[in-house]
């Protein structure tokens, strides 16, 4: 699965295949970040495994969110599905990694693992944790724990390259056999919206010692030379329903993990994948290394005309913008950066799809008389005027035949580089989309494009592939919530250092008490979006949001027989923020088109062409009668109810009057 590595946290969904990692002229090693905390709290983690210690800060009030991840190396698999965070703490005990997973969309929570390895190049030696979850309803704000009964596992250990892994504590009395520092400080997040439960995340505080024993049945922690280079990899095995599993992995391309019994044996790919294959080796990361990208492109920072906006104007010039950021310390050339547009219908397109339209190419930032300050932001800017408005109005317009293969509701994608004798930066990342719209209510109805052009047949012949999707709805009650929205929580700008007066001001945003978020409270959302003061989770936290996640048939599977699982790979998500003026007593939401069959609350399969694509209609509905009844019931069906109720009058009264004038 295609992904991205990012330095630090912004999170909206994608409509392609992301640049995995950037590349400039001058490389640089890949590396976990160094702990930098936010202003208040400088030098802090976000630390979960102190006794009694809170989230800080956050809108969602949860540790996976708490703005102390701020800087930390990131890796965001396509569509912001499900992602991974890594910090590197110093304390005067010695280091510590602290490493979270998050996954976003999981239809059933069931069947879930994670596989987390680490190799030392140094002694050759190394250890990988399974993590497997059991929870399945809402553990509290600080994480379910082993003690609670939240996760169990098991451990390996490899002894020199080629040697293969062995299973420690194989003869132990003590089960699970896990480490004492894995049990007491990791933890599983089991995110629920009332009683559905599809989020979650497993959140590691692992000691760093140099002189750990990999094959102890108690290990003081993981072995990684001090200023050495180690190997690292992880998987996330994401059960679903009916026989599927979607596999999250970095480095993407390594076999899936199992376990048979005995559990594992010398032979590359059996079990759990070798560190040095030189077919797929695990990541190489630089212990104690700098890895921060100089300049780096947020989805948040790509928008038209407004903040928060991806919709095409037929009738005037559009202005798009991308506003990456400048992690350097100095200030930089206001042109010292370039960037290319293209746009593509909204959606989810897999690859670089044939339906991407370049608009912009080598737009140079500016002025330069402007420079752009630390971690302050360029300003990137295209003008498009639609040359051939008929292709974006819908089917069956008198304007031509080609009306219908394009949608007002566009997918921006955008690169960046360094402009002609400027430079030479590391981008990371270097490449941006954003797939997320800012729409209004009563009724918003938007026809999304499910895109299988740049796609590989499976083989077979099948003229057919199934898609699945789920419909990840937050803050969309088929009821009015009657409680009071608090404040969101002050949070500085995106940026690489954590000092300056312009950090310390960010203000907190205040949200209307009860009721529908409007319009106006909307765009400042969205403003803060785009400034980095806001991660996605903040936003979708307060926000009414529609999310669709998808995933194709990858033509895997792993086990045979009856006990074969189908193997998923994903591709982008793609989906709304909506807002409403006026009266609100409830949300309601579908998912429809051709083909598409409901498998299970809010999960569906689709069938789409080989090759080719669906159309499919995402629907949001704001209720203003009670009971929903402006959803089922249409103008002019409340207009012949009201005759048909006054007709039934007037019957009565003749009646009435017949009885009493016989």
């Amino acid at each position: 699965m295609m992904t991205r590595l990012r330095p630090a946290r912004l999170s909206l969904f994608l409509c392609l295949t992301a640049l995995a990692l950037a590349r400039s002229a001058r490389a640089q090693d890949v590396c976990f970040q160094r702990v930098g905390g936010v202003p208040g709290a400088y030098g802090q983690p976000p630390d979960w495994w102190t006794s009694g210690s809170t989230p800080l800060g956050s809108a969602t009030n949860r540790f996976i969110d708490d703005p102390r991840w701020q800087g930390a190396t990131e890796y965001s698999h396509i569509g912001d599905t499900a992602n991974f965070r890594a910090l590197v703490e110093t304390t005067a005990a010695g280091r510590n990694l602290v490493l979270a997973w998050h996954v976003r969309a999981d239809p059933s929570n069931a069947n879930d693992r994670l596989y987390v390895g680490f190799w030392d190049e140094t002694t050759t030696l190394g250890n990988v944790f399974r993590i497997e979850k059991t929870s399945t309803t809402a553990t509290p704000v600080a994480g379910g724990t082993f003690a609670s009964g939240a996760y169990n596992g098991r451990f390996f250990h490899i002894s020199g390259s080629g040697t293969g892994w062995a299973l420690n504590n194989a003869t132990s009395a003590i089960v699970p056999p896990l480490p004492d520092w894995l049990k007491n400080d990791t933890r599983v997040d089991e995110i629920c919206s009332g009683t559905t439960c599809d989020e979650w995340a497993v959140r590691m505080h692992i000691p760093i010692d140099p002189a750990a024993d990999v094959a102890s049945d108690n290990p003081t922690g993981v072995k990684l030379t001090t200023g050495g280079k180690f190997r690292f990899w992880y998987q996330i095995q994401n059960g679903m329903t009916l026989g599927t599993s979607a596999v999250y992995g970095w480095p993407d391309g390594v076999a899936v993990a199992s376990e048979g019994n005995p559990p594992c044996t010398s032979i590359t790919g059996i079990c759990l994948p070798d560190p040095s294959d030189p077919t797929t080796p695990w990541n190489e990361i630089q212990d104690g290394g700098s890895c921060h990208g100089d300049i780096g492109l947020q989805p948040g920072h790509i928008f038209n005309n407004t903040s928060g906006s991806i919709e095409v104007s037929l009738s005037a010039v559009n202005h798009f913008h991308a506003q990456p950021t400048n992690f350097l310390t100095s200030a930089q050339s206001g042109d010292a950066i370039q960037g290319t547009f293209r746009i593509a219908n909204w959606g989810s397109a897999v690859g670089v799809s044939p339906g991407f339209l370049p608009i912009c190419t080598n737009q140079i930032s500016g002025p330069a008389a402007t420079p752009v300050p630390g971690s302050g932001n360029f300003d990137i800017a295209c003008d498009w005027t639609v040359p051939n408005p008929c292709d974006f109005k819908p089917s069956g317009d008198p304007c031509g035949p080609s009306a219908g293969s394009r949608t007002t509701d566009q997918c921006l994608l955008v690169d960046v580089a360094a402009s002609p004798h400027n430079g030479p930066y590391l981008f990371s990342p270097a490449s941006a989309w954003q797939n997320m719209m800012f729409t209004g209510a009563s009724r918003v109805e938007k026809t999304a494009f499910l895109d299988l052009r740049a796609l590989p047949a499976l083989p077979g012949g099948n003229p057919n592939r199934d898609l699945y999707v789920y419909i990840k709805a937050s803050n969309l009650p088929e009821t009015a919530p009657t409680a009071e929205r608090a404040p969101i929580p002050a949070r500085p700008p995106t940026g690489r250092t954590n000092d300056g007066p312009a950090r310390e001001k960010a203000a907190p945003i205040e949200l209307p008490k009860r009721g529908a978020i409007g319009r106006q409270t909307a765009q400042v959302i969205a403003e803060a979006l785009s400034a980095g003061r806001l991660s996605f989770d903040e936003a979708q936290a307060v926000m009414p949001t529609y999310v669709a996640y998808v995933w194709h048939d990858s033509g895997k599977v792993l086990g045979t027989g009856g006990s074969a699982t189908k193997l998923l790979d994903g591709q982008p998500s793609f989906g709304m923020f909506v807002w409403h003026d006026g009266d609100l007593n409830g949300w309601r939401h579908s998912f429809e088109g051709r083909n598409v069959t409901p498998l299970g609350p809010n999960f569906f399969k689709v069938s789409v062409p080989e090759g080719g694509t669906a159309r499919v209609t995402a629907r949001v509905t704001a209720c203003q009668l009670p009971l929903c009844l402006d959803h089922y019931v249409t103008g002019r069906t409340l207009l012949l109810l009201f005759l048909l109720a006054l007709l039934i009058v007037l019957l009565l009264g003749l009646a009435v009057r017949k009885l009493v004038h016989p």
